[in-house]
């Protein structure tokens, strides 16, 4: 199950720059860069529960395009569309440890209507559909060309779980080239995260947040700890991956944040994000 948070948050003002288009049977949003690479990479971008209703998502899209100068794939594959922002007020009050348990109790009843969403729209349930999106994706690039992808909340699981695939069932070659994954959701950790970085070598990073009841700063130093103790470092034996904690944010700080809060470190992740698909991708 979800957790509050993962429906908390802020909505961006801005405009997105990019196009909608039907592509392997999903609804895309696609950002183009103004100068784009010659490698002809792209990134699968797997967003939060609130999927293409919420224009952060667009808008990083945006943002991870023109900094790294690859196309990023946005498909609407969450269930229903995803979750609508006006919800995120009826969620809030259950973040808070000062709200009354009548109050907390009332949240729970008017959110009755969506526990479909947060139990049949999980994104293990997704994940068939988002295994055979990012192998079609990656079937269409030109030779040479990777394949990036990166997972936010809800999206964060999906990623995680395509850096163990091959590019086609059976196959030898990788299916990503990079990951980027901001708080993400739903993972077995340290478990999948190990995996991810050790199975097939795909150099993997994620923004962690400090304060999160998915996957917080203590899970992250378990995930280091159990690398450790395997024997695995970054940078030898082909393995490369980062693990970044952000003290002080809370889960969604990268693709939800609220305006004047947790600005410079989602500043800091978007930087993290960029620079790692731009020195694997490029």
């Amino acid at each position: 199950m979800s957790c509050a948070g993962c429906f908390t948050g802020g909505v961006r003002d801005g405009k997105p720059k990019g196009t909608y288009e039907q592509l392997h049977g999903y609804r895309t949003y696609i950002a183009k860069p103004s100068k784009p690479h010659l490698s002809g990479s792209k990134i699968l971008y797997l967003p939060d529960f609130f999927s293409h209703k919420l224009v952060n998502n667009a808008l990083l899209a945006d943002a991870y395009a023109e900094e790294t100068g690859l196309e990023v794939i946005f498909p609407d594959i969450v269930r229903n569309g995803g979750v609508d922002p006006s919800w995120m007020p009826v969620f809030e009050p259950l973040m808070s440890d000062t709200t009354p348990f009548w109050q907390k109790l009332w949240c729970g009843i008017l959110i009755i209507p969506l526990l479909p969403m947060m139990i049949l729209g999980g994104p293990e349930k997704a994940y068939p559909e988002i295994l055979r999106y990012a192998r079609a994706v990656k079937a269409s690039l030109p030779q040479g060309a990777k394949l990036g992808v990166a997972g936010f909340c809800w999206g964060g699981y999906g990623s995680t779980h395509l850096c163990k695939e091959a590019a086609v069932e059976g196959g030898t070659e990788n299916l990503i080239g990079a990951h980027f994954a901001g708080h993400p959701s739903r993972l077995d950790a340290p478990k999948d995260v190990v995996d991810a970085i050790t199975q097939r070598n795909v150099p993997y990073s994620v923004a962690v947040a400090e304060i999160d009841p998915m996957y917080d700063a203590k899970k992250a130093e378990e995930t280091e700890a159990r690398l450790r103790q395997d024997g695995v470092e970054s940078g030898k034996d082909g393995k490369v991956f980062e693990i970044k904690i952000y003290k002080g944010s809370h889960h969604g700080f990268c693709c939800r944040l609220k305006e004047g809060e947790d600005e410079e470190n989602a500043a800091a992740a978007e930087k993290q994000a960029s620079e790692w698909f731009k020195k694997h991708l490029t």
